[in-house]
């Protein structure tokens, strides 16, 4: 028996997830990269865009939880509005984010705490 297979918190399972979750993403795979500007360097953000999604990645790449962050991007092929996010990898409450007429935003803190190593991988869903 392998027991980091049958571990959900196994780094396997965690790899497994990604793999998952690029499969049956397009923005993972395919379309527009933007580096997404956390303010913070234990925290690393990008968004994707695809024809058919918008997807904003972070990962805090520390030990400890991440409060202190803003996400800003100056300008993407997002639409004007304001865009609710839905998880496709972790949990949580996340806050709107709300997108310029160039396609950008800033200031934006989608979630209160990034836990220690988490990876959030959030749907954009368009007004």
């Amino acid at each position: 028996m392998d027991l980091e297979s049958d571990d959900p918190a196994s780094i396997l399972s965690h790899y497994r997830n990604l793999i998952s979750a690029r499969n049956q993403h397009s923005a993972l795979r395919v379309g527009d990269l933007n580096v997404v500007n956390t303010g913070n360097e234990s925290l690393y953000g990008i968004l994707r865009v695809s024809q058919q999604e918008a997807v904003l990645v972070l990962v805090n790449l520390t030990g400890v939880p991440v409060t202190e962050y803003t996400l800003s991007v100056e300008q993407s092929s997002l639409k004007e509005g304001s865009y609710t996010l839905r998880a496709i990898m972790g949990e949580g409450e996340f806050t709107p984010i709300t997108v310029s007429s160039g396609g950008g935003f800033s200031q934006s803190v989608p979630l209160a705490e990034i836990p220690p190593y988490a990876t959030f991988i959030l749907q954009l869903n368009a007004p």
